[in-house]
Formats: structure tokens, C-alpha cells, sequence
């Protein structure tokens, strides 16, 4: 059975304070690993840690990979989410927590890392409770990625932010995602027409909340996601 270093680290946080933003699991597999690691366990795995999503990162060719320096040597990876229940083609949060792993505690040096993988009012949309069974029994995991509401803030409203938006997605196993990168990349664009303007800064109004940042001009076809990170827990485990 391997034993894994797992790390908690939240995401899109506000300010840096670690009760914010959303929390994912980053689990670092070497060469080593890798073998003993088949997506079985790995969807075994992020159901037990029950986070709405748990990343593993890996060296993109582990038969090249610099031994145990490697996440700090390189800057490639291949990059997988799962939730507890699926394993999903994007997400965004998660992503920030990995690269803010190997950054912060691995000591990689990268200006940049590259990660391979598959794929109005703020108190009224805080107020909003859907119901999640419904939600779900009103699709499929097949058809239905999540479900994201959206909108501008009110006039004179503190904070300075361009839009709100809130994320559901029961289809995956998670009733409603804290702070979502993805869906921000989505919504990026759209805001970008509406508002006339490139660099946006926005709230996800979950119970946690969290502040994204985006620049849907940058690169042509991409929008660029950014935010804060805290880690917050490190533990080992067997599996």
C-alpha cells in the first residue's frame, strides 16, 4: 500500500486567510509512486478526503523525471482533478492549490509552471438555497457539467468587484463548489463584452467566499485566472 503526502491548501482565498476561498487536496506522485497508483485508488481516495476536488500531480515522463527532486526541478507536470465521485476534465481551483504546493512547499523556482491535462446583488445571491436533489434529478452527469449563476453587483457597492457569481454541481458529487477558477474562465469573456474592459475582478458568494481574478486579454483564445492561496494542512496516509 502507498503512503501518500497530502496537503489541503485553499484557494482564490481573500486576503490570504485560510477560512476562505476553496479547499482541494494536492497529492504529489513521483516515479515511484505512479505504479502503485491506478485511478481506482485515486477516485478511492478523493471520495475518503471528501474536498470537492483532490489533484495529483505528476512528472509528465517519469522515466526522465530527476528523481525526488522532482517538483522542484521541473516545470511540467501532468495535472488530474477528481471529486468524490467523478474525474473532471477542468478545474480551476484545484489547480491554483497545485501550483501554490510546488511553489511554496516544494521550492520550485519557475516563473512559470505548465500543467498537461484532460481537457446584481451580492446578498440576494448569497440568499439563494437550491435545492440540490432536485437539481440533480433534473439532469445527467452526461449532459450536466454545473450550474452557474451570475451577476453584476449593485450600485455603490463595497469591494469593487465587476460580477458575483455562485457554482452547483450536484452531477459531480458537489452541491455547491466554494470558489470555482473554471467557471470563471467561462464568464471571463462574457463579462469582458458586457463591461468593456480586459482585467476583471470578481466574488463567488458561497458560505466561504473567495475573490478571482482574470485577464481575458492577455493571450488570444485563453483567459488568464488568478487568486490567492493558503495551505492549510499537511498529513501522510496509506492506501
Amino acid at each position: 500500500m502507498p503512503r501518500l503526502t497530502l496537503r489541503k491548501v485553499n484557494a482564490f482565498t481573500t486576503c490570504g486567510v485560510a477560512a476562505t476561498g476553496n479547499p482541494a487536496a494536492v497529492c504529489l506522485l513521483d516515479a515511484a509512486l505512479l505504479g502503485s497508483m491506478p485511478d481506482s485508488l485515486r477516485q478511492s481516495i478523493a471520495a475518503d478526503i471528501g474536498l470537492s476536488e483532490t489533484a495529483y500531480v505528476e512528472p509528465l515522463d517519469p522515466s526522465s523525471s530527476p528523481g525526488p527532486d522532482v517538483f522542484k526541478q521541473l516545470n511540467t507536470f501532468r495535472l488530474r482533478w477528481f471529486t468524490p465521485a467523478a474525474e473532471v476534465p477542468l478545474c480551476g481551483h484545484a489547480t491554483l492549490a497545485s501550483a501554490a504546493t510546488l511553489f511554496t512547499e516544494c521550492g520550485n523556482p519557475a516563473p512559470t509552471l505548465h500543467f498537461h491535462t484532460l481537457s446584481g446583488i451580492l446578498q440576494g445571491l448569497e440568499a439563494l438555497a437550491p435545492d440540490a436533489a432536485a437539481l440533480e434529478a433534473a439532469g445527467s452527469p452526461e449532459f450536466m457539467g454545473g450550474l452557474i449563476i451570475s451577476t453584476l453587483p449593485s450600485t455603490g457597492e463595497e469591494g469593487g468587484y465587476d460580477f458575483h457569481s455562485r457554482f452547483f454541481g450536484p452531477w459531480l458529487g458537489v452541491p455547491e463548489d466554494p470558489v470555482t477558477g473554471s467557471a470563471h474562465a467561462v464568464l471571463a469573456p462574457y463579462y469582458a463584452a458586457v463591461l468593456r474592459k480586459q482585467q476583471l475582478f470578481a466574488r463567488q458568494c458561497s458560505a466561504r467566499g473567495g475573490d478571482v481574478w482574470m485577464d481575458a486579454g492577455a493571450q488570444p483564445g485563453r483567459v488568464l485566472v488568478s487568486g490567492e492561496a493558503a495551505m492549510e494542512q499537511t498529513w501522510e496516509a496509506e492506501y
